[in-house]
């Protein structure tokens, strides 16, 4: 892919974000370092299945609840322009 189609992409995934570049990386890290403890935690489950009995479930409802919120927001700011 070249820098110019790169670019065109970027800027229309930023768009539809309606976010800029740094909002984005900001998001991303966050839901990255969310999704890697739960990980973690879901691994420290498996071989000691009576730790963190419920963490795991409630983190990840958690973090769907963040993208639906996310989607709903994007979606009804689509709505009113």
């Amino acid at each position: 892919m070249n820098v110019v189609k790169f670019y065109k992409y970027l800027k229309h995934h930023l768009e539809e974000a309606d976010e800029n570049y740094f909002q984005h990386l900001r998001f991303t890290f966050t839901m990255f370092w969310s999704i890697f403890v739960t990980s973690i935690i879901l691994l420290i489950h498996g071989i000691l299945p009576f730790v963190f009995t419920r963490t795991s479930s409630e983190r990840v409802k958690n973090i769907h609840k963040i993208f639906d919120q996310r989607i709903k927001n994007l979606e009804s700011k689509k709505l009113n322009k």
